[in-house]
């Protein structure tokens, strides 16, 4: 309900804010090392964090106080990313050991292990009823999941570059991926087709926080004619409360709004 705000940070720790009034309400501290990842469950009271420790934390935050329930381990590689699905029962975790990793939050017992990238797992996205999961690889791929059958359904290849990140819009009908080729990328995700190429972010940092919003913007794009505007890796793509607007953040130090 966007009444939490969390920022993961290098230094170990995972600092909860009020976004309304800008205050601190709480510091969790367990992990290792670089905590690169925080997913919330629908209702706030659970979330995950993902560390380069190679754990996932679960927290509980329903009775207002913080409290770690347990520690997710398997992975055998640094933890990028993690994901929840719409009910917050399936947690999806993407590592540097080329998996995803699916959890039952509730019994904190691991699902599942999704094998076939070649290289790191650097994101990781449920659509909006939680039927599909997408995966990004520095294999310059995106992979297509179902995650109930824990079984590959399609690869998405035209990147040039490795795919950083992928976004779901929030009625699952596009599919963002942000590439180290300078470019996002927007995809079908029940034909599998690519609907067109956004161009252009100018310079490096493998971490992101995304968030939604309710701006607007005037930039138009489509297969036939891209529009050119990051001139360096591309890190990150969030959809706002709609879908109406992507955003898109690059090593160019640029953020772009982009209409879809």
């Amino acid at each position: 309900d966007g009444s939490l705000l969390a920022s993961a940070s290098n230094n170990r720790k995972v600092k909860l804010w009020d976004p309304t009034t800008v205050e601190e309400k709480g510091t969790l501290t367990g992990h290792s090392s670089a905590v690169v990842s925080v997913a919330f469950s629908p209702d706030s009271k659970t979330f995950a964090t993902a560390s380069h420790d190679k754990t996932v934390k679960l927290w509980d935050f329903s009775s207002g106080m913080l409290t770690e329930k347990g520690t997710l381990k398997g992975h055998s590689k640094w933890v990028t990313c993690v994901a929840l699905n719409h009910d917050g029962s399936l947690l999806a975790s993407a590592s540097w050991d080329n998996t995803v990793k699916l959890w039952d939050p509730t019994t904190m017992e691991e699902k599942g292990t999704l094998k076939g990238h070649s290289k790191w797992v650097t994101c990781v996205a449920l659509n909006h009823d939680g039927s599909l999961l997408a995966s990004a690889s520095w294999d310059n791929t995106v992979k297509l999941w179902d995650p109930t059958a824990m079984e590959e359904k399609d690869t998405l290849t035209g990147h040039s570059g490795e795919v950083n990140c992928v976004a779901f819009s929030p009625d699952g009908s596009l599919l963002a991926s942000a590439s180290d080729d300078r470019t996002v990328k927007l995809w079908d995700p029940t034909t599998m087709e690519e609907k067109g190429t956004l161009r252009g972010h100018s310079k490096h940092n493998p971490k992101c926080l995304c968030t939604h919003g309710k701006y607007r913007s005037g930039y138009k794009a489509n297969s036939k004619c891209p529009v050119r505007g990051h001139s360096d890796w591309v890190r990150c793509v969030a959809w706002n409360h709609d879908g109406s607007l992507l955003a898109s953040a690059s090593d160019d130090q640029t953020v772009k709004l982009w209409d879809p």
